[in-house]
């Protein structure tokens, strides 16, 4: 999850890195900004307008948006020994609630619930 106005910005950065828009997979803008190498490594980034009470919006397909709320915007993780905010473990499952997991989602939130003590969905 970015920051809308901050969508440009991210995607040079990681342009530098020789990361592209993956205009192929779907849904894309302005729901989801996908890049990828050439490698195959991919980013997905969800691009959230956000209001005065911090609020995160994500607009979705027909007229829709996807709420994510300011307590599950509070999270802190680690990578390459760096804090960086995050979501929170709760936010991130939330999320992942209302579709079809592939193998990759699944290994995700199994790591994610051991990691946190969080429940899995039945499937």
């Amino acid at each position: 999850m970015i920051p809308r106005v901050q969508s440009g910005q991210v995607q040079a950065a990681l342009s530098e890195l020789d990361f592209a828009h993956a205009r192929e997979i779907l849904p894309g803008l302005p729901a989801r900004l996908v890049l990828r190498d050439k490698h195959d490594r991919q980013v997905d980034l969800h691009p959230v307008v956000l209001d005065p009470a911090g609020n995160g919006w994500q607009e979705l397909d027909n007229k829709a948006w996807g709420l994510y709320p300011a307590a599950g915007l509070q999270g802190e993780g680690i990578i390459g020994g760096q804090r960086v905010p995050c979501l929170t473990p709760e936010l991130q499952l939330r999320h992942h609630l209302g579709y079809s997991w592939n193998e990759h989602d699944r290994h995700d939130m199994e790591l994610l619930a051991d990691r946190f003590g969080l429940a899995l969905p039945p499937e």
